[in-house]
Order: C-alpha cells, then sequence, then structure tokens
C-alpha cells in the first residue's frame, strides 16, 4: 500500500476526495459569513506555504486594583511586540519571524515559522488609569498591568444569603 504524505494533492488530474471536502466546507462558511476564518485551514494555501495567522492566547483577569492581560508569543521577543491603548481599547499586535536550522551527522532540518497578528481587548470606559500602565516581557510571555482609577476601585460588601 502507498502511503501519501500530501493526500489533498491533485492526482492524475483527478481532485482529491479531500481537497473537494475542504473546498465545499470553505464554500459553506463563506455563504454563512463571507469574513469568518477557519482556524485550521488556511484560505488559497495549505499549511507549509505563504504566511500563516498568528492568534496568541490571552488570559484576562481583573482584580481589585488592575486588570491583567498576558499573552503567550513563543519565539518571540518584546521587539517583535507593540502594546497600544486609545479610547479603552487595548491591542497588541507584532509579528513573528523564525527560522530554525538543526544539522547533525546523519540528517539535516529547517524549520520556518512566521505570521503577524492583532488582538484587541475593548475596556470598559473610565477604567484604567493611562498614565500608569506596564508591560512586561520575558520568557515568550507578555504581561500588561492595567491599574484601575480610584474611582473604579470599588469595596466588595458580602451579602449574606438566607437559608
Amino acid at each position: 500500500m502507498k502511503f501519501k504524505l500530501a493526500p489533498w494533492r491533485e492526482e492524475n488530474g483527478h481532485e482529491s476526495p479531500l481537497l473537494s471536502l475542504r473546498r465545499e466546507i470553505d464554500r459553506m462558511f463563506d455563504e454563512f459569513d463571507p469574513n469568518f476564518e477557519f482556524p485550521l485551514l488556511w484560505r488559497g494555501e495549505f499549511p507549509g506555504r505563504g504566511e500563516r495567522p498568528f492568534n496568541p492566547f490571552v488570559d484576562i483577569k481583573e482584580t481589585d486594583k488592575a486588570v491583567e492581560i498576558t499573552a503567550e508569543l513563543p519565539g518571540m521577543s518584546a521587539e517583535d511586540v507593540e502594546v497600544t491603548l486609545k479610547q479603552n481599547m487595548l491591542t497588541l499586535s507584532g509579528k513573528k519571524d523564525m527560522e530554525k536550522k538543526e544539522e547533525k551527522d546523519n540528517y539535516y532540518r529547517m524549520e520556518r515559522s512566521y505570521g503577524s497578528f492583532m488582538r484587541t481587548i475593548p475596556l470598559p470606559a473610565d477604567l484604567v488609569d493611562m498614565d500608569k500602565v506596564e508591560a512586561n516581557f520575558e520568557n515568550g510571555v507578555l504581561k500588561v498591568m492595567l491599574p484601575k482609577l480610584p474611582e473604579a476601585v470599588t469595596e466588595v460588601k458580602k451579602i449574606p444569603i438566607a437559608a
């Protein structure tokens, strides 16, 4: 039995069933929402060709005194990332461009990974003290601390529940 490394490629002038299925799914999503981007299949390109979208994982945590945003950006440095805050919208953007080469006695491997991203996070109006926002980048993790304005910091009153 012959094993195919790229089962989606055309063979003998006929389209593979996997490629037909992929195109049909893309067509269905386009009819539903033309701007929808299916995260695992890149429009017009197969994995390994062309620039891929890169969507970092982002955690948002609100404490009594601040909003903490953490983004995982493996393989990137602080110079590759930009953080902006405008009209209660925090925007994280950047470009990932990595090339890794490994040579040993009996093999050679070259990997490339690249793509750009932009994540915009809406914040409640009049919540953040824009003058005190700080960002820190360490070991591929970006942490943005957004201190709350004094008037936004409220005390929490525990209310007893009657049973």
